[in-house]
């Protein structure tokens, strides 16, 4: 190889290693700004909400969904209240007691509302009554209501063995369509337990 090839071939393995270095350098110096950045916001923020007196919880929607904030609303459900108070929403004015009882490993419930038997046409809506637990979201219907001998709708469910629900602190009764569809359908009354 010439001397003058060779001084060629070594320009452009020491162009190539410069290029790499600077890659890596400007590669590390936008790191450490995408890092500042978010150290700066989030410091801010949380300096803010506790000069209001907020909890984590209560931040907004960029950091409701935290580990901290999920472990924070979940040891606030009320799991040992036995009875909750319904109450009528979207223009219901029913009210109703749910009651929730833990006994020889079976979790059961019992429904109670003021709505009347005539208040829907039954071949085509049903009244259906629903567990929901808040964190993490689920939920869990404990079946169509039916009228008891007074004309109110009324429901009674019981878990399977082992079944412990006592995190599904919610409850909800939807009137639904007919129509198969597995999904709460339009509110009618919710309440829950502890409040």
């Amino acid at each position: 190889m010439s001397p003058r090839h060779r001084r060629t071939h070594e320009n452009r393995r020491e162009a190539r290693i410069g290029s790499v270095i600077g890659q890596v350098l400007v590669f590390l110096f936008l790191v450490g700004i995408f890092v500042g950045a978010v150290y700066w916001f989030r410091s801010g923020k949380i300096e803010a909400a506790s000069r209001q007196g907020k909890t984590d919880f209560e931040f907004g929607d960029a950091d409701r969904f935290t580990p901290t904030s999920v472990l924070w609303a979940a040891a606030s459900l009320d799991r040992e209240t036995p009875t909750a108070s319904l109450h009528g929403i979207n223009g219901s004015n029913a009210t109703g007691t749910v009651r929730r009882l833990w006994k020889d490993g079976r979790y059961s419930v019992d429904v109670e509302t003021s709505i009347v038997n005539t208040s829907i046409d039954r071949s085509l809506f049903a009244y259906e009554a629903w567990l929901i637990r808040p964190v993490p979201y689920d939920f869990l219907s404990i079946g169509d209501m039916v009228s008891n001998e007074v004309g109110f709708f009324v429901t009674q469910w019981q878990g399977g063995a082992g079944q412990d629900l006592r995190d599904y602190t919610q409850v909800l009764i939807t009137k639904e369509a007919k129509d198969g569809n597995p999904e709460p359908g339009e509110k009618i009354m919710e309440g829950e337990f502890g409040k």
